[in-house]
């Protein structure tokens, strides 16, 4: 007979230790719930459903404090969870606006328009395109519905229509939309800055140096006022008075390079050139494609007779704005130092071209002055900025004179060579090019 077996001894219960709390058993309901949720925060978050309106805000918020690079950055990321949103479009044509790039607003508008964008929006946005690009025949039919509409902030319509008009060099009629803006809001600091602008254009320093004033006093954190009265008293000589105003910007961002360049001209001035010289090459570490920066160094190493780095700096400047012609001289009188002949010989031809056409252009301004719907003049004025001076200055003007004229055959032969020319590098203007050039 086998042995009995013991019946198996069952363990004394043990009690929990002090301050322990079982944890709940997760039923297969509970798990299906969980698991709902991650997945509906997945959608959320593929859709943007959560973070669009909140990114949106973010880049409202930077573009209200004139901080247009910091509003694209939010822009871009929205463009992350949703790759065509209408109003991202539209935000992106505004940050553009503000920094001036009239070829990114109206490529970013087509987007808009494309994605399906309210039709008044869209409308709202075209009409201060093109008064802040100087098409000022159609844009001011509109400009008191603009300031009375409540839907657009009033700042933002003034600011499109004072650049508008700085480009035509109607500076009265800036002068009368800043007076009405700063009386209706005196509390206004970029409104004084606007007009401090507008005051030093038309060479009234002692007002313009009133307002940067006004507007330091009114946001004292703000450095573009600070950098722009710097910049003037500089140029009166006074740079005991602007150093101050530029150091107080060397850390502020977006502004770390060009205070320290503005900062070295005043160091110059006062005969600190060891000093001028640290400082421009902290620009060009901080932004290596500072032009002002690589600029400044090359003409301050050429005066310094170090014409070897002067001519590397100065094909830089070549590299990035071909059209300076102020520094392809310099780079030539370096070139020439260097026994580089033939080549100091084709920035020696462009140079006398540029400044024939400055002087051609100074004409072209007393021509438009009294008549500023002279459309040949206005499109010479844009051939002559687009070969000469400054490119993107060139396209608006040549877009004005088709507001003035849609058939006008050689605006629109200049416009298609110069997207054509884009092309080359960017296949996104390709269908500007072809815009033009079949009209």
């Amino acid at each position: 007979m086998g042995r009995k077996k013991k019946p198996a001894l069952k363990s004394a219960p043990v009690a929990p230790a002090t301050g322990a709390v079982s944890p709940p058993a997760r039923t297969p309901r509970r798990r299906g719930l969980w698991l709902l949720l991650v997945v509906l925060a997945l959608l959320a978050w593929q859709r943007g459903w959560w973070w669009t309106p909140f990114m949106h805000a973010r880049a409202e918020k930077y573009l209200r404090a004139h901080e247009a690079e910091s509003a694209l950055k939010w822009i871009e990321a929205t463009r992350w969870l949703v790759a065509n949103d209408p109003d991202n479009w539209r935000l992106e044509a505004r940050a553009a606006r503000q920094l001036g790039d009239m070829n990114r607003v109206r490529q970013a508008l087509q987007r808009a328009d494309d994605a399906g964008l309210d039709r008044q929006l869209l409308l709202r946005e075209q009409i201060l395109a093109r008064a802040q690009s100087g098409q000022m025949r159609e844009a001011e039919l509109h400009l008191g519905r603009l300031l009375a509409d409540g839907t657009e902030r009033v700042e933002e319509v003034c600011e499109a229509y004072v650049y508008g008009y700085l480009r035509m060099q109607r500076l009265g009629d800036a002068r009368r939309i800043l007076d009405a803006w700063i009386d209706d809001r005196p509390e206004d600091a970029w409104a004084s800055l606007l007009r401090g602008r507008v005051r030093s254009v038309a060479r009234d320093f002692s007002g313009a140096e009133d307002d940067y004033r006004r507007s330091i006093e009114l946001d004292p954190l703000r450095p573009e006022p600070r950098v722009e009265l710097a910049k003037l008293l500089r140029e009166q000589n006074r740079s005991d008075e602007a150093i101050p105003l530029l150091e107080a910007c060397l850390d502020r961002p977006g502004f770390e390079a060009r205070a320290r360049v503005e900062l070295a001209y005043c160091r110059k001035l006062l005969g600190e050139t060891d000093a001028a010289r640290s400082l421009l090459n902290a620009a060009i570490t901080i932004d290596p494609e500072h032009l002002d920066a690589l600029k400044a160094l090359g003409t301050l190493d050429f005066e310094l007779q170090r014409f070897a780095e002067a001519a590397e700096h100065l094909q830089s400047v070549y590299r990035l704005a071909p059209y300076d012609d102020e520094s392809r001289y310099f780079l030539a009188q370096s070139l020439d130092r260097l026994n580089r002949s033939a080549e100091a010989a084709e920035h020696y031809r462009y140079v006398e071209e540029a400044r024939a056409a400055m002087l051609e252009r100074q004409t072209l301004n007393d021509v438009l002055a009294s008549d500023p719907r002279n459309v040949e003049a206005i499109a010479r004025m844009g051939e002559l900025h687009l070969r000469y001076s400054n490119p993107q200055e060139g396209v608006i003007r040549l877009l004005t004179v088709l507001e003035l004229e849609p058939g006008h055959k050689r605006a629109r032969e200049l416009l298609a060579e110069y997207y054509a020319a884009r092309a080359e590098q960017d296949p996104s203007y390709r269908s500007q090019a072809e815009e033009f050039s079949t009209h």
